[in-house]
């Protein structure tokens, strides 16, 4: 597999807008980070579209790139940022071995209460930091012990 090419370096702005929009598709891991770089690029019509095209990729196409034995801890902390996260993605997210602690705590501390129920049904992927960061989150603030609101 040839290398993939440094952002500052060697793509134009026509390259970038392709790959952001979805034009050149490789189905990798690599690829992922290419479109995650492009979707924070300082022109506004590559993040745009590479915004948009990592929106319409699917839970399942999310989750093969995952299983990819190259799937690197800057596409994982994307996917864990409050932000872009998708519950349906976090057990896979939570096993995964390039996915870093910090930004499991930081997605513990401040995710949304459908995050947060996720996170509570896969207690046991989570680590002592993320759990204490789960007790600090202020949408768990004023919800009974259970999980289920009882």
């Amino acid at each position: 597999m040839p290398p993939q090419p440094s952002l500052s370096t060697d793509l134009t702005r026509d390259e970038k807008l392709r790959i952001a929009r979805g034009e050149l598709r490789r189905a990798d891991a690599d690829s992922l980070d290419l479109m995650i770089a492009l979707a924070s690029d300082p022109d506004p019509e590559v993040r745009d579209g590479a915004g948009q095209t990592l929106t319409t990729l699917s839970n399942e196409r999310f989750a093969e790139l995952i299983a990819n034995p190259h799937f690197s801890a800057s596409a994982a902390r994307y996917l864990l940022d409050p932000g872009h996260v998708r519950a349906a993605l976090l057990p896979q997210l939570l096993a995964h071995p390039a996915t870093p602690d910090d930004a499991v705590s930081e997605l513990a501390a401040k995710g949304s209460p459908e995050v947060l129920a996720a996170l509570i049904e896969h207690l046991d992927l989570l680590k002592t930091q993320a759990l204490e960061a789960l007790k600090r989150n202020p949408a768990a603030q004023g919800r009974a012990k259970r999980p289920d609101g009882i």
